[in-house]
């Protein structure tokens, strides 16, 4: 049972991407199925705190956003975990707050802090309705 709904997760990964993609420019996790159809094994928060701490690819700093692979991977590690979306909420801030290049300039980093907090919500967003396809199903 366990597979199946983890299976079920990747496959609504998979099919709700871009529904975010067209909104406002914000960036939306992408499901990617592993390697070898192999499901991601379902962590505990601490390992996905850890995970974002010691994440080397967290930041892009040519778009000033946490890179989509690193939210995707995030995302369907607590849609996997069975977390719930302040946890994952939680992922997100502690990633925009260890990696996050801010400039120093108030107004530049008050914008940068309004894109980070409009991707959040954007991600937080399809993370519940991935949530709410599976308990449906």
């Amino acid at each position: 049972m366990k597979f199946f709904k983890s299976t079920l997760a990747i496959v609504v990964l998979c099919t709700t991407n871009s529904m975010f993609a067209a909104r406002g420019g914000v960036v939306a996790p992408k499901g990617k199925t592993p390697r070898g159809g192999a499901v991601i094994p379902a962590k505990t928060y601490k390992q996905l705190v850890d995970d974002v701490k010691n994440a080397g690819d967290a930041w892009n700093n040519t778009t000033k956003k946490l890179n989509a692979s690193f939210t995707d991977r995030i995302a369907s590690g607590a849609l996997a975990a069975d977390l719930e979306d302040y946890q994952l909420d939680s992922l997100l801030q502690t990633a925009r707050d260890y990696h996050a290049i801010f400039t120093g300039n108030p107004s530049e980093d008050r914008n940068l802090l309004n894109s980070l907090a409009q991707e959040r919500q954007a991600i937080v967003e399809w993370f519940n309705m991935g949530k709410k396809q599976t308990t449906e199903q």
